[in-house]
C-alpha cells in the first residue's frame, strides 16, 4: 500500500498497515527504498545526499543512489549508460573535410539563465571570455551577453567580483558586456551572429565563410529548447535555423545545459558545424565547485574541465578535448 517517510507520524501509519497485513512502500531521507524480494528485509536499492552545512542548514550537493533513480546519480547507472550511449569516433575513418583558408575568428558568449541561484553561468561566461581574450581573440570580435545581476547582487559578500573558485582571479569585466538578457529575445541571436547590425543591436559579429565561430551557451536546459532568460526559450529548431543561416567556415558550438547533446543531434548534418556538450539528450548536467564563502555553486563540472583543458594545452585537439 501506499506508505509515508521515515518521520514519526509517517512511520506510525507504515506499522498499521503492516499490523492490518499490508506492504507499505517506505521513504527514506533522500528518496523511496526497494527491499529484496526474497525476505523484503535487506534494502537493495535506495538514494544518499551528499550534504553540507550551510547556515544552520543541511544543504543537499549531490543525490547517489544505487538504482538510478531519475534525481540522482547512479554510479551503475552512468556506467551501463555510457557503455550503450557514450559517442565514439573512429581515429581511421578515412573521411577527409575540406574547407577554405582561414581568416578570421569570431565568438558568442551568453549566460542565458539570470538570478542569484544561478550565479555559475554567469562566473563561467566571464572566465571563458578571459580565456579568449588571452588566447588571442579580439575585444570587437566577441560578443557577451548575460543579465549582469550577480557581480553587484545584495548577496554577494564580494561586490564586483566574480569567481569560479574561491582562490581564482575575479574574471567579472563589466565592460565586456554588450547586451544583457532583458534587452533580448531569441531572434537577436540570428542577427548578432550573422552581423544585422541596428540602432538597436550595434554590435553584431561579422564572419563570413572563411572565418571560425565559436559559440558558448549556458544557462539552464529541458529536452527541446535551452533557457533564455526564464520567461523565453531558444528552441533546438529555432537554434538550427540560425546556424544554418550564419556564414561560417567552422562553428564549434559548446553548450553548458541539461539535455544539451539534444541540440547536437537535432543538428546533424549541417556543414562545418561541431557540437560538445555537458551532457548527452537524456541526462542533465551538474553545478561544480560549491563555495561556503558566497554561498552558491561558483561553476559547472563540464564548463570547469573544459576550461581547465584549455589552459593546460591551448592547442589541444578537438578529439582530446572530448
Amino acid at each position: 500500500g501506499k506508505g509515508g517517510s521515515w518521520l514519526p507520524a509517517d512511520m506510525s501509519r507504515n506499522f498499521q498497515q503492516l499490523a492490518e497485513g499490508r506492504t507499505p512502500d517506505i521513504y527514506g531521507v533522500s528518496g523511496s527504498w526497494t527491499f529484496d524480494e526474497k525476505t523484503h528485509s535487506s534494502v537493495c536499492g535506495s538514494t544518499f545526499r551528499r550534504w553540507r552545512l550551510y547556515e544552520g542548514q543541511f544543504l543537499t550537493t549531490e543525490y547517489v543512489s544505487t538504482d538510478g533513480s531519475l534525481r540522482s546519480t547512479s554510479a551503475k547507472a552512468m556506467w551501463d549508460w555510457t557503455a550503450s550511449h557514450m559517442q565514439t569516433f573512429n581515429a581511421d575513418d578515412d573521411t577527409h573535410l575540406t574547407y577554405p583558408g582561414f581568416d578570421k575568428r569570431w565568438a558568442l558568449v551568453i549566460a542565458a539563465s539570470k538570478g542569484w541561484a544561478n550565479y555559475r553561468f554567469q562566473s563561467d561566461v566571464f572566465a571563458m571570455y578571459q580565456i579568449l581574450r588571452q588566447h588571442g581573440y579580439y575585444d570587437d570580435h566577441i560578443v557577451l551577453i548575460c543579465e549582469d545581476d550577480v557581480a553587484s547582487h545584495a548577496n554577494n559578500p564580494h561586490p564586483g567580483e566574480l569567481r569560479v573558485s574561491d582562490t581564482g582571479p575575479n574574471n567579472y569585466d563589466p565592460s565586456a558586456i554588450d547586451y544583457k538578457l532583458n534587452m533580448l529575445t531569441p531572434d537577436d541571436i540570428g542577427d548578432i551572429l550573422q552581423g544585422r547590425a541596428s540602432d538597436r543591436l550595434p554590435h553584431v559579429l561579422s564572419p563570413d565563410t572563411d572565418d571560425n565561430v565559436f559559440i558558448f551557451w549556458s544557462s539552464h536546459g529541458s529536452p527541446g529548447s535551452m533557457d533564455f532568460g526564464g520567461s523565453q526559450k531558444m528552441t533546438y529548431e529555432h537554434m538550427r535555423n540560425i546556424l544554418a543561416e550564419t556564414p561560417h567556415r567552422k562553428i564549434f558550438f559548446a553548450i553548458e545545459a541539461c539535455y544539451s547533446g539534444g541540440l547536437g543531434d537535432y543538428c546533424q548534418g549541417l556543414p562545418g558545424t561541431l557540437f560538445i556538450t555537458a551532457a548527452n539528450p537524456y541526462e542533465t548536467s551538474h553545478a561544480d565547485v560549491w563555495s561556503e564563502d558566497v554561498g552558491v555553486f561558483l561553476s559547472n563540472g563540464f564548463t570547469r574541465g573544459f576550461q581547465e583543458a584549455i589552459d593546460a594545452d591551448p592547442a589541444i585537439s578537438l578529439r582530446d578535448l572530448y
